[in-house]
């Protein structure tokens, strides 16, 4: 098995720092929406939607396998 550095202590603070980034980033005057997968990508989704001030849309999904 491979093992991979951890970057992030959880799915919310790889979140919150890719929206660190983002709102520094020049976006188009286009409507902005932020969209999650429902397993696991809410978590990661939610500060950068707050952060970028766009709504949240959420893809309820089954786990692949």
């Amino acid at each position: 098995m491979i093992r991979l550095p951890v970057l992030y202590a959880d799915r919310e603070e790889a979140g919150q720092r890719l929206a660190s980034l983002l709102v520094h980033q020049p976006l188009p005057d286009l409507q902005k929406v932020v969209v999650a997968f429902s397993v696991g990508g809410v978590s990661v989704a939610e500060p950068i939607a707050d952060a970028l001030d766009a709504p949240l849309e959420i893809l309820l999904v089954d786990a692949l396998h």
